[in-house]
């Protein structure tokens, strides 16, 4: 039998998977803390969720962009060689790492990208002039 207890989390992600494709920040961003606030998951059950459904997500982001040749795949595996690595050393630290700072790294990290988004931090994140497969970390003119 099917419960209908969690019936509340589809138009939540919904809302969620809308506002991540609208503004371009990955979907595990808001689904994480909506995991261990709401459902009350541990933070390495918590991000590990809200990593795989990110996935698919992205896979009609893809389907989408790439339909309209809007993808940069140079840039693309540039990051990808770094954020590959990152990932796996980020699960191997979970084995290993308190669920306490876990939380507080993934709190760090949420005030950082929103102090950013929203403009708080006096710089911005574009791609280099130069070489468009490369992010770059420029001062915000005053």
């Amino acid at each position: 039998m099917i419960s209908l207890e969690y019936w509340f989390m589809l138009p939540v992600s919904i809302g969620v998977a809308t506002t991540a494709m609208a503004s371009g920040i990955e979907g595990a961003t808001f689904f994480t803390p909506i995991f261990l606030l709401l459902l009350g998951l541990p933070p390495e059950v918590a991000i590990g969720t809200g990593l795989i459904t990110e996935v698919f997500g992205f896979a009609s982001g893809l389907y989408a962009y790439s339909k309209k040749r809007l993808i940069d795949f140079r840039l693309g595996l540039t990051l990808l060689s770094a954020t590959i690595p990152a990932a796996l050393a980020g699960t191997a630290l979970t084995a290993v790492v308190a669920p306490e700072y876990l939380r507080a790294a993934l709190g760090l990290g949420l005030a950082a990208l929103a102090s950013i988004s929203c403009g708080a931090l006096p710089y911005t994140i574009s791609p280099s002039k130069r070489n468009t497969s490369q992010l770059t970390w420029t001062a915000r003119a005053s």
